[in-house]
């Protein structure tokens, strides 16, 4: 977890480089639309979010899509 959590504070401090590595792909997008697409995303896990993926395993799991809700383990 740890690990992680450095990989996700290296990332965040250079941005920059993420956004430069980005725009080499091959999808046509500018750099303020990686600017956007990254700004947006959610770099933890935080108790509504947690609950938020409970509820959405649980609509699986009545939907028949998944066998049981399964639970969350962290390391």
């Amino acid at each position: 977890g740890e690990i992680l959590e450095q990989g996700r504070d290296w990332g965040l401090a250079h941005m920059d480089k993420i956004l430069d590595a980005a725009q080499a792909s091959p999808l046509p997008l500018s750099r303020a639309e990686y600017e956007s697409y990254f700004g947006c995303l959610s770099y933890t896990l935080d108790e509504r979010q947690r609950q938020g993926l409970l509820l959405f395993w649980e609509k699986l799991a009545v939907a028949g899509e998944i066998a049981a809700v399964p639970p969350l383990r962290f390391l």
